[in-house]
C-alpha cells in the first residue's frame, strides 16, 4: 500500500491525476494505492477524494481498480467509481468535454511525465 501525496510523491501522483482527469475528475491531494502483486493478481486498487470538473462542491470519495498492468506501478485501464454509489462509473471523456482549465492542466501534466 502507498499513500501518494501531491507534493511528496509528485511524479506518481501526477500519473494518477492524469487518469482521473481523463474522466473529468480533479484528484485530491492524496491517493491510496494498493498493489500490484505478482501474477495472476497484477492489478492496482485504491481510493481517493476527487471533484467533478466544472462542478462546485462535488468533492467525494472515489474507488478505483486497474486491469492487468503492462508495467508495474503505472496506471492503465483504470475504472473509477463513486464510493457512495458503486454503480456510477466515470467513463473516459473526450478532451473537448473538459473545461478549458482542465484541458490546460492535462496538457502541462502530460509534459511533466514525459
Amino acid at each position: 500500500m502507498a499513500e501518494l501525496g501531491k507534493h511528496e510523491n509528485r511524479e506518481s501522483w501526477i500519473l494518477w491525476a492524469i487518469e482521473f482527469m481523463r474522466r473529468g475528475l480533479w484528484l485530491g491531494p492524496e491517493i491510496t494505492v494498493h498493489g500490484p502483486h505478482e501474477p495472476p493478481d497484477n492489478f492496482m486498487w485504491g481510493e481517493a477524494e476527487a471533484s467533478i470538473d466544472g462542478e462546485v462542491d462535488s468533492l467525494g470519495l472515489c474507488v478505483f481498480r486497474t486491469s492487468q498492468q503492462a508495467r508495474k506501478y503505472h496506471p492503465s485501464h483504470v475504472e473509477i467509481r463513486d464510493s457512495d454509489s458503486p454503480e456510477i462509473i466515470f467513463p473516459l471523456k473526450k478532451e473537448s468535454e473538459l473545461t478549458p482549465n482542465a484541458r490546460r492542466w492535462l496538457k502541462v501534466a502530460r509534459r511533466l511525465v514525459r
